[in-house]
């Protein structure tokens, strides 16, 4: 299973033209949703009330190195050892953030679409809470 989540998340953290959050989420941000709500009731089971935690921190684990990545192949003059102090907490922070907001929808028995997700999660972390208008 964290195979194939690995495999889906190749494409968090890629650059892309536009720096504001989505309105139409290319498919390599909206798939990681995709694959969790195909595959519910193993997540339920792991990353609901009473999962367990070890796979949540395995999954930040994979999302914080694929930043890593995506950031090295961006900056390709630099080692992973000379990503600054202050990216690494981003990339750790943005992961951690991004299985929380996950574990909560799964909590929340999939209340939202994998595109709603998306779009939120971007929204969240490109523009900041404070910044967040949400219809109700």
């Amino acid at each position: 299973m964290l195979e194939q989540f690995n495999s889906i998340i190749k494409k968090l953290g890629t650059v892309r033209e536009a720096s504001g959050p989505f309105i139409d989420p290319p498919s390599g941000y909206v798939r990681p949703f995709e694959y969790v709500l195909e595959q519910k009731h193993f997540f339920k089971r792991l990353l609901g009330f009473g999962g367990d935690t070890n796979l949540s921190l395995q999954m930040t684990e994979l999302i914080n190195q694929q930043l890593i990545n995506a950031y090295l192949i961006n900056h390709q003059q630099i080692t992973s050892a000379d990503i600054p102090v202050k990216h690494q907490y981003l990339f750790a922070y943005l992961s951690s953030a991004y299985v929380g907001t996950m574990q909560f929808w799964i909590q929340r028995d999939f209340d939202l679409s994998p595109a709603e997700m998306a779009i939120l999660f971007s929204q969240i972390s490109r523009l900041g809470s404070a910044h967040i208008t949400i219809p109700v």
